[in-house]
């Protein structure tokens, strides 16, 4: 199944040009968000779609892939979500001309996306054994950075609870 929003070569759109190249724009500048909470909400993300990618090519159409498959949606729609909500609290934060109360309202929210984000990573991980025991052999690869980019992530997340 095509997906209209994929970038295909054969369309001429590069990756590069997409918008992944204004958000890493707009995490190198000057500004306060987005920050290392969207960055390790995209970590994530990028590593649980690495995930549904091996389920999708996996030989294995038992009920465990669909299972999979469904958490890793799920986990992957959390984990975007949770990009644009962490930049988004950090702005609130940091406009000096927000009132107190959104203010805190927004801190509030900075201490509890990263739980949310970690929590996420946590659960993308736990679904990569069995596609490494069950999955096609040809993207262990895959899987293994898909681990690093979940655990990063996770790591990440847990800097910003501890801080």
């Amino acid at each position: 199944m095509q997906n209209k929003k994929t970038i295909v070569k054969e369309q001429g759109l590069k990756i590069r040009e997409s918008k992944i190249e204004i958000f890493l724009d707009d995490l190198g500048a000057r500004k306060p968000a987005p920050g290392g909470g969207s960055a390790a909400a995209l970590s994530g993300a990028l590593g649980i779609s690495l995930v549904q990618m091996v389920a999708n090519f996996s030989q294995d159409n038992s009920s465990q892939i669909h299972e999979i498959l469904r958490k890793a949606n799920k986990i992957k729609k959390e984990l975007l979500k949770l990009i644009d909500e962490d930049a988004e609290a950090v702005s609130i934060f940091f406009n000096k001309s927000n009132s107190l109360l959104k203010r805190k309202r927004a801190e509030q929210a900075m201490h509890k996306i990263p739980i949310t984000i970690c929590q996420n990573c946590e659960q993308g991980l736990e679904l990569i054994p069995y596609l490494i025991r069950k999955g096609n052999k040809n993207l262990i690869s895959d899987l293994k950075i898909a681990r690093i980019l979940l655990q990063a992530g996770a790591k990440g997340a847990k800097k910003l609870i501890h801080h």
